[in-house]
């Protein structure tokens, strides 16, 4: 069995919307749990929460040890941070492509 459960597109939005509400503190922990990723060799636009989920959905070790014990947490804890991930980029995309610094074909 998956540790992982993929979210629905219902799932995803409503996960998206509360990211997109974010208090300044938890965007302030979001972005030192970005940082801590980042030194632990991960993406930069991506959560602690995220990297191991992907590491869970290809069975690795680290990755679903991780994402078990943040379920115990929060059920689908690794979707939903999947989820906030997805729409901080989707944010930011659309911010830049508005602002006409940069141009998207």
């Amino acid at each position: 069995m998956d540790v992982i459960t993929p979210l629905n597109a219902a799932q995803t939005l409503r996960q998206e919307g509360q990211a997109r509400h974010e208090s300044y503190l938890l965007r302030v922990l979001v972005a030192v749990d970005i940082a801590a990723n980042v030194a632990l060799g991960g993406q930069e636009d991506e959560t602690i929460s995220t990297n191991t989920a992907l590491m869970a959905r290809k069975h690795e070790v680290l990755g679903v040890v991780v994402s078990r014990m943040l379920n115990l947490f929060q059920p689908d804890h690794g979707a939903k941070a999947a989820a906030g991930d997805l729409e901080r980029a989707q944010a930011m995309t659309a911010k830049l492509t508005a602002s006409g610094v940069v141009h998207v074909e």
